[in-house]
């Protein structure tokens, strides 16, 4: 069966639809006849209109998928709304002694705001930037951000002010190449039909003489964005002399950043709550609607409307609830989960088409197709080589072919678009969803049990490690928390037992709890409305998240804990809300430096139940308990300070020290320091962080070996600094002498090596770190 774009009128709308990235194919002067190349370059061919007119077809409005049944098409200029920028400041992580006055500000990471024009003059034009000088820049943010506008916004810049060519590439597209291979395999055929030996020697040299802009869209649409082989294609070779921007889902840069230390990072703030308004009025005053805008901006600021005007500070959801409600709608929601439905439910209620023939009833259709939709996006999250890019065979073996019912609807409706044909298959579609986050609620939709998520058996008999995110904070006495964990010692040795239960179960145990990819797909699941049954089992899923024991440790087992109280914020009224809350405070208040656990949750405070995080706050503010002449009490305060900040938008996750004599390299080192990295330094780190007897040494080695820490070694270190968590060496604690002070350097060393542990469990797999621990 021939499923060309042209094959029928379907086709052809999708086709007119497509997104950046797509096989598109363009009408482009040509040069020298594949007969006679040695004749040279036409002086007609331009690569500047060849580029030109590549980025034609990227900059399309994503919600113009949607309101071109409307009869209303959005530029980009119509609606779009500049947003500022944070700039991630290389900073240093030397520790000092200081006093309990002193608190938390040395920890308080060093950001400084740029305004959108700023941005575009300093850092892109000018190359002011410390990492790069402008030539490698990367665009973060959670989905919706308003990466891709941004980057789009970036392309027509550099056509208007006539800095170079820029070539546009959506990265989901790319598959298993390299960067040089998909640009001379698939976007230059893609441009010019004629391509000879002289062409393709041109197209390389343009890169070597520093002209192309490289605009590279959705490094987390990767299948593996740590694939070695991709990120080094982007620093070697012909395509490394390109000035580079790329967008990347922050969740995803965390974990990819090491590999690409060269980069200078931007992340987009949200909308203020003026852009909001501005926004909002932008969109209805183009459709002619103003008073439709008066009524959705007086519902948001209603009583009891928080979480709604704070998820609508995400560009891409504030354009959801305007198209919903240009559509009709007059109610707002409560969650994510429901934003997308109410979205979703108003699509299909402009479907006016609707007959008898292809599907009994319109909720029939609507049931079926989302049906179909979830086990596709289901399948695509947990199988695909590329998670975001579907290929035909999948997209019939769950919808059938192009001129099937389901098919035929998901195209009409935009839920799914057509990007193009598969490089692999020219005969082939592949196809995607009107945006990854669409793919990642339909998925949400497909599951009904929490078992899904996580399927894990505990033992009730190890300890509580849970226990480090009170015994690690600074307000506790390293002596006393030695002794407390020695009397753990008995307890670990039925670690051995606990481990075989896990090997014997290993392929039936499920661990999505820990894998990226899922992560929103579990916060849109927690979100969805439902009945009774679908709320107890997600009442369940939390306590399962909560009572999770890894056998490590407790390393996964907060990851889990912190999940769970992101995950309250979606699910409202969740009976576990105030325990979660109330904990995830408490271990936030022990705040330091070598205290993973207690910075890990104070950066979730922003993202769990916020009216539950200010009720406990202005209770512990205003206890008795807070004494100005007590040190543990001061620094508790300056904790308390510390996390109202945060809940304000203060962002503390890179601490800072502006020391002349820190340890950090200085910039001239920091494109090239992570990748450098020698196993020998490596190593002479970890004997260093084991044998040495001085306090401020042990917290500067472990500080350096996070810093510098490449992925290839995490599991080698994990490997090397188990032995360094033992209990039984706190089983004696010494009571007078000089042991005193060796016994509590011993657990200052087990709290920094666990710090240096925490951040290997960040980036390696669960199974994979349980066993590297259990060897």
């Amino acid at each position: 069966m021939n499923d060309k774009p042209d094959s029928n009128p379907i086709q052809q709308t999708a086709a007119s639809n497509l997104q950046a990235g797509g096989n598109i194919y363009l009408k482009i002067i040509q040069s020298a006849t594949q007969g006679d190349v040695n004749q040279g370059i036409s002086p007609d061919f331009s690569w500047k209109e060849i580029c030109e007119s590549m980025l034609k077809n990227v900059k399309a409005l994503t919600s113009n998928l949607f309101t071109n049944r409307a009869g209303v098409s959005f530029e980009l200029d119509d609606v779009y709304v500049p947003l500022g920028l944070v700039e991630k400041q290389i900073v240093s992580k030397q520790i000092k002694d200081v006093s309990p006055e002193e608190g938390s500000n040395i920890f308080r990471e060093k950001i400084t705001p740029i305004p959108h024009q700023k941005f575009f003059e300093e850092a892109l034009k000018l190359g002011k930037t410390p990492r790069s000088q402008g030539r490698c820049i990367a665009l973060t943010g959670e989905a919706g951000a308003g990466k891709t506008t941004l980057l789009q916004k970036i392309a027509q810049w550099v056509v208007d002010n006539n800095l170079g060519l820029p070539i546009w590439v959506h990265l989901g597209t790319v598959g298993t190449r390299t960067l040089s291979e998909y640009l001379i395999e698939i976007w230059l055929p893609t441009a010019t039909a004629n391509i000879t030996p002289i062409i393709k020697e041109d197209f390389e040299k343009q890169f070597s003489e520093g002209t192309v802009w490289l605009l590279l869209d959705g490094l987390d649409e990767m299948t593996n964005p740590t694939e070695a082989q991709f990120i080094s294609s982007l620093q070697t070779g012909w395509v490394a002399s390109a000035r580079i921007i790329l967008s990347c889902r922050l969740n995803i840069w965390e974990i990819v950043q090491g590999r690409l230390s060269g980069f200078d990072v931007y992340r987009n703030l949200d909308f203020k709550p003026e852009q909001v308004q501005q926004f909002i009025n932008n969109w209805f005053s183009k459709i002619s609607k103003r008073e439709t805008a008066e009524k959705l901006l007086l519902a948001i600021e209603s009583p009891g409307k928080e979480r709604i005007r704070d998820l609508i500070r995400n560009p891409l959801r504030c354009s959801l609830l305007c198209r919903s409600w240009q559509l009709g709608e007059e109610n707002l929601p409560d969650t994510k989960a429901e934003l997308y439905a109410q979205f979703i439910d108003a699509i299909y209620d402009e479907w006016k088409d609707w007959t008898p023939e292809t599907f009994s009833t319109r909720l029939a259709a609507k049931r079926e197709l989302n049906q179909a939709l979830g086990s596709l996006a289901k399948r695509a999250i947990d199988e695909e080589k590329s998670r975001f890019v579907l290929n035909h065979d999948l997209v019939a073996s769950e919808l059938g072919e192009i001129d099937e019912p389901l098919l035929k609807l998901a195209l009409k409706l935009n839920l799914l678009v057509l990007v193009g044909l598969d490089p692999k298959k020219p005969s082939k579609n592949i196809y995607a969803f009107y945006h990854p986050t669409f793919e990642e609620y339909f998925a949400a939709l497909a599951i009904d049990d929490g078992h899904f998520f996580l399927n894990h058996k505990n033992q009730n008999y190890l300890p509580n490690y849970k226990e480090f995110g009170r015994l690690f904070s600074p307000q506790n006495l390293d002596y006393f928390a030695g002794q407390e964990i020695g009397t753990w010692t008995i307890l670990s040795e039925s670690d051995e037992q606990y481990h075989q239960l896990i090997q014997d179960n290993h392929k039936n145990y499920v661990y999505r709890i820990f894998e990226a990819q899922w992560k929103e797909v579990i916060l849109l699941w927690l979100g969805r409305e439902g009945n009774t049954k679908l709320i107890q089992q997600k009442e369940n899923f939390i306590k399962s998240l909560l009572e999770f024991e890894d056998d490590c440790m407790g390393f996964y087992s907060f990851r889990a804990y912190f999940l769970a109280a992101e995950g309250i914020a979606e699910f409202k009224n969740c009976a576990l809300s105030i325990e979660i809350v109330t904990q995830i405070v408490d271990w936030s208040l022990g705040y330091s430096e070598e205290n993973p656990i207690a910075k890990a949750a104070m950066t979730v405070l922003p993202s769990t139940d916020d009216a539950i995080v200010y009720n406990y706050l202005n209770e512990l503010d205003n206890s008795d308990e807070n004494n100005p002449d007590d040190d543990p009490s001061i620094m508790r305060q300056n904790a308390i300070t510390l996390a109202y900040a945060i809940m304000s938008g203060y962002n503390p996750d890179e601490p800072y020290e502006e020391n002349s004599n820190s340890i950090h390299h200085p910039l001239k080192n920091e494109n090239n320091y992570i990748k450098d990295t020698s196993e020998e330094e490596i190593d002479a780190l970890i004997i260093r962080l084991r044998s040495t007897k001085k306090r401020i040494s042990i917290i500067n080695t472990a500080l350096r070996l996070v810093d510098i820490l490449p992925n290839h070694l995490l599991k080698k270190v994990v490997i090397s600094l188990r032995e360094c968590l033992r209990t039984d060496k706190f089983l004696d604690a010494p009571i007078y002498g000089n042991q005193v002070p060796a016994y509590e350097n011993e657990f200052y060393r087990f709290k920094c090596s666990y710090l240096v542990l925490w951040h290997c469990a960040q980036n390696i797999p669960y199974a994979e770190f349980y066993d590297s621990w259990h060897n």
